[in-house]
């Protein structure tokens, strides 16, 4: 009877489950792998794929308990080191750790806050359309003057991000609600007006790459000089908000060519990022 009744409510599943378990056994090994050579990071990722297919695997939630022991103390170690380039950024390996034990503990104030100040501390990485870089970052500023002629198209001499969690977050919080923007200049806050935005797959030289393209329009209105657009994310801190204060950091920073302004001319920015998968 206990068998007839396991392939009368299991057989359907059956292959599926079956390929389940082998995926599982095949993810554990290669997990097991990279804990011996050290890369318990891609470690992690493999051990939330499995408690994905089986959320109740007591093995494999502790295991990704114990990595997040040890990431954090990783973390704690590189926190205070400085940057030498984007390959060699101890504390922007140490920002990764500590967002992989959040994707795991999303409640851990402890550790959103020590991310967070990692965040507000850490310079942005210039190497963004590096070889090095996992990112390729175009940006585009169209400027029309107020009766729509054009006067202006100017690529970015200069692009640095902030290659982390909170960056890709923004970029698809703008996808999603096709809404605003952060947009600092001068001490000012500006809510642009999102003209589009879409998310895909891209592929460079045969890698594939996730992509977000983002048009962004903004009309002037005053007389001054554009050199630089930027994109700020805005932080959860539960210390801060107690406090009444926002957390915000810059993500992507972009200069041109400087070109004077006039009151109700309009710039379009088009931001295109794309991100090794």
């Amino acid at each position: 009877m206990f068998l007839s009744c396991f392939f009368i409510i299991g057989g359907l599943n059956l292959n599926a489950y079956a390929e389940d378990t082998d995926l599982v056994l095949k993810l554990h090994e290669k997990a097991s792998e990279l804990i011996n050579s050290g890369d318990i990071l891609t470690a992690s990722s493999l051990y939330k794929e499995i408690l994905e297919i089986e959320p109740d695997n007591a093995f494999t939630q502790q295991m990704i308990n114990e990595i997040g022991q040890a990431l954090e103390t990783k973390a704690n170690a590189m926190i205070n080191l400085e940057c030498e380039s984007y390959q060699d950024c101890p504390p922007r390996d140490a920002i990764k750790y500590l967002e992989r034990v959040l994707d795991v503990e999303p409640d851990n104030k402890e550790v959103l806050v020590k991310r967070n100040m990692l965040l507000t501390n850490v310079r942005l990485l210039e190497e963004a359309n590096s070889p090095k870089s996992d990112y390729v970052i175009n940006v585009q500023n169209i400027i029309r003057n107020s009766q729509g002629v054009l006067v202006s198209v100017s690529g970015s001499i200069y692009t640095a991000i902030l290659p982390t969690t909170v960056l890709d977050s923004l970029l698809d919080e703008i996808v999603e609600k096709q809404d605003t923007i952060l947009y600092i200049d001068g001490g000012e806050r500006y809510f642009d007006e999102i003209v589009f935005a879409e998310k895909n797959t891209a592929y460079v030289d045969g890698e594939e790459y996730v992509r977000w393209y983002v048009k962004q329009k903004h009309t002037q209105n005053e007389v001054e000089f554009m050199a630089n657009v930027a994109m700020f994310a805005t932080l959860d801190d539960p210390v801060i908000e107690q406090r009444q204060i926002e957390v915000i950091v810059k993500v992507i920073d972009s200069s041109f060519s400087a070109i004077t302004m006039e009151n109700g001319d309009q710039s379009t920015i088009i931001f295109e990022i794309l991100k090794k998968n």
